[in-house]
């Protein structure tokens, strides 16, 4: 039942603004299985900047310490739901072009994310979110 609902949203274009849409795709992908239709419907949402900016916003947290702000990347759960080398291409070609303050920070954030991780670093070194102070 529930799956019929989320491709029925899917389908009638409403589901990228459902306020728990990540937690939906993750669930979509968890019971399709390899079948699911959920990463063909990521890489669809993420042609158009309106939705690579919800992706990775919902993709991504704010760690507050008593001094900075930081943007903290999740990758790891992104990989499941988009291949990493499309989304690193998607970020990269809208950085080409104009975009909102708010929106550059966040395609930078995980531009570096994306370079940081591919990066060679030592053993045991490697962190699947990566954090970004906010400018």
């Amino acid at each position: 039942m529930c799956l019929d609902k989320i491709m029925q949203a899917s389908r009638a274009g409403t589901l990228k603004s459902h306020k728990n849409l990540m937690h939906i795709l993750h669930y979509w992908n968890g019971v399709g299985g390899a079948e699911s239709d959920v990463r063909p419907w990521v890489s669809q949402l993420i042609i158009e900047m309106d939705g690579l900016v919800i992706f990775l916003r919902g993709m991504s947290s704010k760690v507050t310490t008593d001094k900075e702000q930081f943007l903290r990347t999740n990758i790891e759960s992104a990989k499941n739901l988009v291949s990493l080398e499309e989304l690193e291409e998607r970020i990269g070609s809208r950085l080409k072009a104009p975009v909102g303050e708010k929106d550059e920070v966040l395609l930078k954030a995980w531009a570096e994310a994306l370079s940081y991780r591919k990066a060679p670093h030592g053993q045991g070194d490697f962190r699947g979110d990566v954090d970004f102070r906010e400018i």
